[in-house]
């Protein structure tokens, strides 16, 4: 498979090379050669990497680490880009067919094709290092045969060659359609980037500032509306699947998407002001390098591992590091030096022709602001970086941030920064309609005024619609008149956009993109400031009445299919009741707890599964069981005397030591609700792994006891499985003893139970943000990882309206440190915290089929977002605006030609 491997770095040479010495029209032919089959191969590799996948063919490392048996057809597609290789040669693949699609201008196309050459020479060194199509290598097989023979893999794992017959899975959470689309978005718009830079290069090497001016904006708008689209995707997924609450939590990772999309909107504006002439010129060359500088520094960021002990999204340091950080380092070298050589030869100028207009001079404005919040969000991200520098973090601006070492900087930076920015902008944006539209004037321009008007009545409207007791003070003044300002941008520019629909007039890209940008302004506001919170906790049969709804917990399920925990919760709130189905995975850890989302135009209820407990012999119709042997509620009197025994602490079964060190489903059957406590147990024999059953569905006395080599008895008499906070994880364990040695036991009670606690490491995503501007996180960089959050509460804020509401009398307290819903319950399946699955909401009378109902409780985390549906639409129109302008460019072009 070498050939595979650095068959895309020897193509790029070639191309590269050839085209460097710009040959004459004699020998155009074997260039078409040389880029076709650039094209081509990178084309077949694609479909090889498919075919791979859909093979199942493990013996590739790639395919191993990121498919299995049992993944469904579907997401072994979106497999393929689930790892940095696999998005590295999709990277390559976008790229290279610039090649073919890229021929205007005619006059500078050889240069055109060199440019490009020159990127896809960086991005093959990424392929040569680390290949898609690379085998698992013999440490690795060693490594699998070794577990296989100390039974921790199934016998089968490796086939009768030695090689793996199973792969590692996908990781749970990418299992989702918004995450099969978000990546290839992504890098469609990282490998357009490439041709307003490769326009730029061929215009100073031909000494045309005019003619790459044109074809630059449309392949710029296009480049901008794919990493829009790539960008939505990813948030709204973060939104849906994650189970923080939030869709952006300006994370270091998060933000490096953001850094060529905001580059690629500095750049398509300004093209706009160079027109045809050389108004702007000189900037526009240097604007035009900064998209795919922008996207190599995102790549550093991403996958070098230079800010793995900072994101959770990061890769760890590998030989990529030095390879990304020279790659890096070309890019802004050779951008730099031609953008010099440009002005050192006097190829472009910034001065008009004749005095700049006031829409000139107003977008000129926006570039920089546009600029400068790319300076606020890159100074951000490279914080941790720039921080770890002695010489850097002793300057007194940094040395307060940075006083423990290299750190990352606070939320409130992007809240004030951003603020700020967004105020700049929205003027400007409010002012474009009037001053670009000479149809403004008049009649029109007293409509725009009027929609202004309305529209920014709108704004503060929906805004104190939304947080009606916000508590008075400079933010919340500021953020009525953003409000006020988005309302009136988002209006006007709708208002523009009718106007030219009304004239048949298709350039209306720019005030689509200006109206969902006001749209999308409104939505942070109103989300941030008027979001609420309530914690309920009830038990079946039980009512909660709080400050956003009241809830009553109908029904517990235990789904065994899906290995899934479900709660079945009316909602009311005011005159409407809602059903909504919560669930609680207690399968794989590394699943996120999944929110359960009912959404309206208004607002979303937004519901956090947090625990889960279930007991069997439930009472149909609500109402806790009573106290009886093996299940249901004891009185504080009659739990069982026991230790508990910290993580690192085992307990004494006869002559064995004992030790929980997990939980094994796979095994369980969980076709009759079982699970499988995974033992270490060490006595005169050795050190061996000891599995203990737990039936969730018929309680402790059906739960068989294990037998231990000295004839002591181990029962499982309850559990918990809290995700979130897996130090409190424990199972409760009745050790029966030999009638020789017969432990202590009172009539009718269960001997004394040990209970056991393991922990996992769980990766923390970043902490929501309850100011404006700052929520939820994208997406990329966690499919490429592999490292899953274990999505942590967002901290409320000071004013935030909060319920927590306690368990019913009588339930039994906790011991200390322990979670409230995991004890005194020996014969349920406790405390299935944290847990995400597939919320959603349930018509009446239509609980899951094919579920058995138990009696239990559940705790959830209820959150309101109002008008977040205007966030989702003002980025579907940025998108939609970016794409129709670059299709009206597209059109222009040809009729020129």
């Amino acid at each position: 498979m070498a050939i595979l491997q650095y068959a895309p770095l020897c193509l790029a040479i070639l191309v590269f090379g050839y085209y460097l010495f710009d040959p004459d029209e004699k020998r155009q032919r074997f260039g078409a050669v040389l880029r076709w089959a650039t094209v081509l191969a990178s084309t077949a590799m694609v479909i090889r990497l498919f075919a791979l996948f859909l093979g199942r063919r493990y013996e590739f490392a790639y395919v191993f680490e990121n498919s299995s048996q049992d993944l469904e057809f579907i997401y072994r597609f979106s497999a393929v880009w689930a790892g940095q290789a696999g998005t590295f040669l999709l990277w390559y693949w976008f790229t290279a067919l610039l090649l073919v699609f890229m021929v205007r201008p005619q006059d500078m196309r050889n240069q055109v094709w060199c440019a490009v050459g020159f990127v896809l020479v960086l991005i093959g060194v990424f392929l040569a290092i680390e290949s898609p199509f690379a085998l698992v290598s013999r440490e690795e097989l060693e490594t699998l045969r070794s577990q296989m023979a100390r039974g921790m893999l199934a016998p089968g794992f490796l086939n009768s060659a030695g090689l793996p017959a199973d792969g590692q899975g996908l990781n749970p959470i990418l299992k989702n359609p918004w995450m099969a689309i978000h990546p290839p978005l992504i890098f469609i718009g990282y490998g357009l980037a490439a041709a307003p830079f490769a326009l730029a290069a061929a215009a100073v090497a031909k000494r045309q500032i005019n003619s790459w001016a044109h074809p630059a904006r449309i392949w710029s708008a296009l480049a901008w509306a794919f990493l829009g689209a790539g960008i939505f995707c990813g948030s709204y997924w973060a939104y849906i699947i994650l189970g923080w609450g939030g869709y952006w939590g300006w994370d270091p990772v998060e933000n490096a998407s953001l850094l060529p999309w905001i580059a690629l909107a500095a750049l398509s504006h300004g093209l706009i002001i160079q027109g045809g002439g050389k108004r702007f010129s000189s900037w526009n060359l240097l604007l035009a390098f900064v998209p795919l500088a922008m996207v190599f520094v995102t790549t550093f960021l991403t996958r070098s591992g230079a800010l793995a002990e900072f994101s959770v999204h990061s890769f760890q340091k590998s030989l990529l590091f030095y390879p990304i950080a020279m790659t890096l380092a070309a890019v802004c070298a050779v951008s730099l030096g031609l953008w010099i050589f440009a002005l050192g030869a006097r190829i472009a100028t910034n001065r008009a022709d004749s005095a700049p207009k006031w829409g000139h001079r107003l977008l000129s404005w926006t570039i920089v602001l546009m600029i400068m919040l790319l300076g606020f969000v890159m100074l951000g991200t490279l914080f941790p970086l720039l921080s770890g520098i002695p010489v850097i973090r002793s300057l007194p601006m940094i040395s307060g941030m940075a006083a423990g070492g290299a750190a990352t900087v606070d939320q409130s930076y992007y809240n004030k920064t951003t603020f700020f920015s967004m105020f700049l902008i929205g003027g400007i944006l409010i002012a474009c309609p009037f001053l670009f539209v000479r149809a403004a004037r008049g009649a029109a321009g007293r409509a725009r005024t009027i929609a202004g008007t309305l529209g920014a009545i709108a704004g503060a409207a929906l805004l104190a619609a939304s947080a009606p007791k916000a508590s008075s003070g400079t933010i919340l003044v500021l953020s009525y008149a953003l409000a006020l300002m988005a309302g009136a941008t988002a209006a006007i520019n709708i208002a523009n956009v009718l106007h030219f629909y009304r004239l048949k007039n298709w350039s209306l890209g720019g005030y689509t993109v200006h109206a969902g940008v006001g749209l999308l302004t409104l939505g942070v506001l109103t989300t941030s400031f008027g979001s609420r919170e309530q914690q309920v906790s009830l038990s079946t049969g039980q009512t909660v009445k709080g400050k956003i709804a009241e809830v009553t917990l109908t029904n517990v399920e235990f789904d065994a299919k899906h290995e899934q925990g479900i709660a079945i919760l009316d909602i009311r709130r005011g005159a409407k009741t809602q059903i909504a189905a919560v669930r609680f995975n207690v399968g794989e850890t590394r699943r996120a707890p999944t929110p359960t989302i009912l959404s309206s135009l208004a607002s979303d209820l937004y519901i956090i599964p947090e625990s889960f407990s279930a007991m069997p012999g439930g009472m149909p119709g609500g109402g806790m069981p009573q106290a009886a042997p093996g299940m249901g509620m004891m009185d504080e009197q009659d739990l069982p005397e026991g230790d508990t025994v910290t993580r690192t602490q085992s307990v004494r079964a006869g002559q064995a030591e004992l030790l929980l060190i997990g939980w094994d489903l796979a095994s369980g059957g969980m076709e009759q609700g079982s699970l499988n406590v995974q033992l270490q147990i060490t006595d005169a024999s050795g050190q061996r792994q000891i599995t203990a059953p737990f039936n969730a569905m018929g309680g402790a006395q059906n739960s068989p006891a294990i037998t231990l080599d000295d004839g002591t008895k181990v029962r499982v008499l309850r559990i918990n499985v809290n995700k979130r906070q897996p130090d409190q994880e424990f199972a409760v364990l009745e050790i029966i003893e030999p009638q020789s040695r017969a432990p202590r036991m009172r009539p009718g009670r269960y001997a004394d139970p040990y209970i056991i606690q393991a922990s996992f490491s769980v990766a923390q995503a970043p902490e929501a943000s309850p100011e404006p501007g700052h929520e939820g996180h994208d997406h990329e960089e966690i499919m490429e990882s592999g490292a899953v959050p274990g999505s942590p509460a967002p901290e409320t804020a000071p004013d935030a309206e909060q319920d927590v509401q306690n368990l019913p009398p009588g339930h039994p307290p906790m011991p200390e440190g322990m979670d409230g819903m995991g004890s005194g319950m020996p014969g349920g399946m406790q405390g299935m915290g944290d847990m995400g699955g597939m919320g959603g909401a349930m018509p009446p009378g239509h609980p899951p089929a094919g579920m058995g109902g138990m009696g239990g409780a559940v705790q959830v985390r209820i959150l309101t977002k109002p008008f977040v549906v205007l966030l989702w639409l003002g980025m579907l129109l940025i998108t939609a605006g970016a794409a129709a302008a670059s299709l009206r460019g597209r059109g222009k072009s040809k009729a020129n030609d």
